[in-house]
């Protein structure tokens, strides 16, 4: 899994330097690392949720925004009536 061997020798001596280290607390430890684990994901799958509605919400803000400029760029033909500006003359110097 991580690259490491681990076999049956391993876990015992890991398990036996728990039990060494906690003593009679190993239950509520567990059970205490057991909650941490359970709420960290609870707390994962709430970002994965935001994120995913904010990514939904950002779609749906870029669609109006496309037909609000494609609408908008339909509607307004004002730019057609208007007349072009004619530059101004020159005046000569003799």
């Amino acid at each position: 899994m991580f690259g490491l061997p681990i076999g049956l020798p391993e876990i015992l001596v890991i398990l036996l330097v728990a039990v060494v280290l906690f003593g009679g607390k190993l239950p509520e430890t567990a059970r205490s690392l057991g909650r941490t684990w359970k709420e960290f994901q609870r707390g994962l799958q709430d970002l994965k949720e935001q994120v995913s509605l904010d990514e939904d919400i950002q779609k749906d803000l870029q669609d109006a925004l496309y037909q609000e400029v494609d609408t908008s760029w339909e509607e307004d033909t004002s730019w057609e009536e208007e007349e072009e500006p004619t530059p101004p003359e020159e005046e000569k110097s003799d």
